[in-house]
């Protein structure tokens, strides 16, 4: 693919996406910057992370621990 097809395609993809977090990490990116809200939650993010929190507390998540865990992705993925 030549360098204007990549770019054509990379414009195609950025007019296509509406996920701000995905567009402020794409900047960060090839600016070579860290930009100061891309580690921000978005009020929605923070929003699910908050009813998360709430329900864990109230002991309706369902949990596992770390060695659960990777020993399920050890099962699903190889890893």
């Amino acid at each position: 693919m030549s360098v204007t097809e990549l770019k054509e395609e990379l414009h195609k993809a950025i007019e296509e996406n509406d996920n701000p977090d995905f567009l402020l990490s794409l900047l960060a990116a090839v600016t070579n910057n860290k930009l100061e809200d891309a580690d921000d939650l978005s009020e929605a993010q923070y929003a699910l992370l908050k009813e998360r929190e709430e329900k864990y507390k109230r002991g309706e998540l369902a949990t596992i621990t770390l060695a659960e865990w990777k020993e399920d992705m050890k099962r699903r993925y190889g890893i």
